[in-house]
């Protein structure tokens, strides 16, 4: 399967040690460093992202200077190509959240790696262990405002007819029906709003193989969403 947001193995293993690549491994720090990351790869994960100060767990930090000097540790340039990559079956969508916060901030060249390290370990292609330290970066955030939406902002959505905004639930599928998750109830998106469930997981075994013929169209075909 072909999609300008992906980039299979094969290509990507060609393009190893080429200037300008930057491949991000946001699996676990143990994972990376010692169960081995394709070569090159430096980690990050989006815990270094989030708001210290705020009590949700997961807000972007707002001092996007500090957001700034992470990504310039990890060799992010304005005009870098980005791969990003993690354990498609272990996760809960990890590579999803540092695509959409790159983009947020205005990086232009991203991927994710189609199949992940699954994929990858699976063909036998290369990989190392250890911490990897590149030059510094000079990566400027630039945030693009239309790639978020407030709580307040949804709850206005969804109190009047929206037949052209999908919401999806990216949330596991019992904290979608309102189960109790460590304790804590979680309710269903709101009285009266359609939210259709989707996880990364599902994603990636449908998907799986770029021999695919439907991949991710075809899911988004069933949640009714255009592409």
């Amino acid at each position: 399967m072909t999609h300008p947001l992906l980039i299979d193995t094969e290509t990507l293993q060609k393009s190893l040690g080429q200037p300008g690549l930057v491949i991000i491994d946001v699996r676990g720090k143990a994972a990376y460093e010692f169960g081995g990351h394709i070569p090159g790869a430096v980690h990050s994960t989006w815990h270094e992202y989030s708001d210290p100060n705020a009590i949700p767990k997961g807000l972007l930090n707002q001092d996007l200077s500090q957001i700034e000097q992470i990504l310039r540790r990890l060799g992010i340039n304005q005009d870098s190509d980005v791969v990003i990559y993690s354990n498609p079956f272990d996760n809960w969508g990890d590579e999803g959240r540092m695509f959409w916060m790159l983009e947020y901030l205005g990086h232009k060249n991203l991927r994710i790696l189609d199949g992940g390290w699954v994929k990858w370990t699976a063909e036998k292609r290369p990989f190392e262990h250890g911490r990897v330290s590149p030059a510094a970066g000079n990566f400027k955030a630039q945030p693009m405002q239309t790639l978020v939406i407030s709580k307040d902002d949804l709850k206005l959505v969804v109190r009047t007819p929206h037949p052209q905004t999908a919401i999806l639930d990216a949330r596991s599928l019992e904290e979608y029906l309102g189960k109790e998750i460590s304790g804590i109830p979680r309710d269903r998106g709101g009285s009266g709003v359609e939210t259709s469930p989707v996880r990364s997981k599902k994603i990636f075994k449908d998907c799986r193989s770029s021999s695919d013929s439907t991949g991710p169209p075809g899911l988004l075909d069933r949640l009714r969403i255009a592409v």
